[in-house]
């Protein structure tokens, strides 16, 4: 998955560059790139056009399942090429420094409600994440005039991705 924030000319050049890409490599050596390849290509192609002075307005989140580690993998991307692997969650956008803290809160709350996992960090249930999800975002709408209305969400999993798309309720957070 591709989430992207910023400047919609640049964010829908570089996710349909990346898409071809993608789509390339597939048909050239006849598996799916990792998560951690298409974050690092992207990383690249922001850097090229730092190299040029062309700075790209963008904020990328990389997401996905590596079947190659069997672990789920979440990268950001900012506008200076700078590229982290998250441990549990990522945030981008205008709205994101509302939340943020909402978010570490949360699931530090999760840490100790909740058993651990293999990788002796706690997480939420797929619906407690989603509902966590919407009450984040509707926090952003609710202090950000730039977020939007509405929350895409891509749920992955070894099964695959499931794409969800919830209009939160208007009015204040939660």
């Amino acid at each position: 998955i591709l989430m992207r924030s910023g400047s919609a000319a640049d964010t829908q050049q570089l996710s349909a560059d990346c898409a071809s890409f993608v789509q390339q490599r597939f048909f050239q050596y006849g598996h799916d790139l990792s998560v951690s390849e298409i974050a690092n290509w992207l990383r690249n192609q922001i850097m090229k056009h730092h190299d040029k002075k062309q700075e790209l307005m963008v904020g990328l989140i990389v997401a996905g399942f590596d079947q190659a580690t069997g672990t789920g993998k979440i990268f950001s991307l900012f506008p200076s090429g700078a590229l982290c692997e998250e441990d549990r969650f990522a945030v981008s956008g205008s709205g994101s420094s509302y939340i943020i803290g909402f978010l570490d809160q949360e699931m530090a709350r999760f840490g100790k409600e909740l058993s651990k996992n293999q990788s002796n960090q706690a997480l939420p249930s797929k619906e407690q994440a989603i509902d966590l999800c919407r009450k984040a975002v509707k926090s952003a709408i609710h202090r950000d005039g730039s977020s939007g209305g509405l929350v895409r969400m891509g749920i992955i999993s070894t099964e695959g991705i499931q794409e969800k798309t919830i209009v939160p309720t208007t009015g204040g957070p939660d």
